[in-house]
């Protein structure tokens, strides 16, 4: 399947507008599970961004070493 995304403009944006098109489920369950981990979480949340940077660079992922909480 391709998508078309809009020239111009914020990436971000398109992006999370496409997501909640194509796969709401899927964004809403990220963004619970994210939610838990953040509220119940034993970790300050610089102790937690660091070790969620440090695993997004083990598993390699861009998207997630270029996301900031």
């Amino acid at each position: 399947m391709r998508i078309d995304v809009p020239a111009g403009g914020d990436p971000a944006k398109s992006f999370e507008t496409l997501s909640n098109v194509y796969a709401p489920e899927i964004v809403r369950a990220a963004g619970n599970f994210s939610t838990q981990a953040y509220q119940h979480s034993k970790l300050s949340l610089r102790e937690l961004e660091a070790a969620r940077y440090r695993t997004a660079q083990i598993n390699g992922c861009l998207v997630c070493q270029g996301f900031r909480a």
